[in-house]
């Protein structure tokens, strides 16, 4: 537990920490707000939301990163992780909202969006 804290002190810059932080919790009361309307129109918004979010929280964390070697980034595995939790996020919150009553919908739908976010960690680093 330790060796976690002292790299975030000491290989992360603070401000970039807190920018992921913010967008985060943007992206959740958004998607929140968007959710508690009715209609496609606010779930597609709600899916873009949360998965543009996740991904920009994720880059945001990974620019924070300072391993103290040079560091790049590969254009097309970062555009696809991009593209794969946006997918996700629409699959997982359309199945979600298909069953309310339906708890293995809502189970399915949410594991549908954690693979999705999982994913997009896989293959943005």
């Amino acid at each position: 537990m330790i060796r976690i804290l002292a790299c975030l002190v000491e290989q992360h810059d603070p401000l970039a920490v807190f920018a992921a932080i913010v967008i985060c919790a943007a992206a959740a009361m958004s998607c929140a707000l968007l959710l508690r309307g009715q209609g496609w129109v606010r779930l597609v918004l709600a899916a873009v939301v949360i998965g543009a979010g996740a991904w920009a929280t994720h880059f945001v964390a990974l620019l924070a990163y300072d391993p103290g070697l040079p560091m790049s980034f590969a254009l097309e595995p970062t555009l696809l992780s991009a593209v794969v939790v946006l997918a996700a996020s629409l699959a997982g919150l359309a199945l979600w909202f298909s069953g309310m009553s339906q708890l293995w919908r809502r189970a399915a739908g949410g594991a549908v969006l954690g693979l999705g976010i999982g994913g997009m960690h896989y293959l943005g680093m």
